[in-house]
């Protein structure tokens, strides 16, 4: 603020006062503004963070829908590979059994005796 000094006429002094409130207040209104766009800002940044972990909320929750229908999907398709390969197993069983009585005789030779044999190996 301008001091009052007595050396300066009246009209300067009360100019002078003019012209620093002028400045304050161009200084203020800078500041407003300042603040403004910096609280717009703030408050931008504020609704991009909050849309952002609700959208990251919505996402591991498809995430979660996702991976308990696969393994639902897994425990299905096992289910259905087991039931397979038991009736795959059943139907080479009755294969087996019906190549053997009706097509294949079978006669059941007596395995041979092992024999003792000579070797070449080792020179006589």
């Amino acid at each position: 603020m301008a001091s009052t000094d007595p050396d300066l006429p009246r009209d300067s002094w009360v100019c002078s006062l003019a012209e620093e409130a002028e400045e304050e207040a161009s200084n203020n209104k800078a500041m407003e503004e300042f603040l403004s766009t910096a609280d717009k800002a703030s408050l931008q940044k504020q609704r991009r963070m909050i849309k952002n972990r609700e959208s990251a909320a919505r996402s591991r929750e498809r995430k979660q829908a996702y991976t308990l229908e696969l393994e639902c999907l897994v425990l299905q398709l096992e289910a259905e590979n087991t039931r397979l390969l038991e009736e795959q197993a059943q139907i080479k069983r009755q294969r087996y059994n019906h190549l053997l009585h009706t097509i294949i005789p079978v006669i059941h030779k007596r395995k041979p005796r092992p024999m003792l044999r000579r070797l070449n190996s080792l020179p006589w």
